[in-house]
């Protein structure tokens, strides 16, 4: 198996990180969605 290019295992690391902090920015956002609109896990598992 060949290796990487120090630049790419940076890039794809830097890719990783920000593709994290978009999931976890979306989970937020839907948490906040739900607080607003009166959801709750019991009646969120039906939408």
């Amino acid at each position: 198996m060949a290796d990487l290019p120090d630049e790419t295992i940076t890039i794809i690391l830097e890719l990783q990180r920000r593709l994290v902090q978009l999931i976890n920015q979306a989970g937020a956002t839907e948490l906040s969605v739900f607080e607003i609109f009166g959801e709750t896990e019991a009646t969120a598992s039906v939408l």
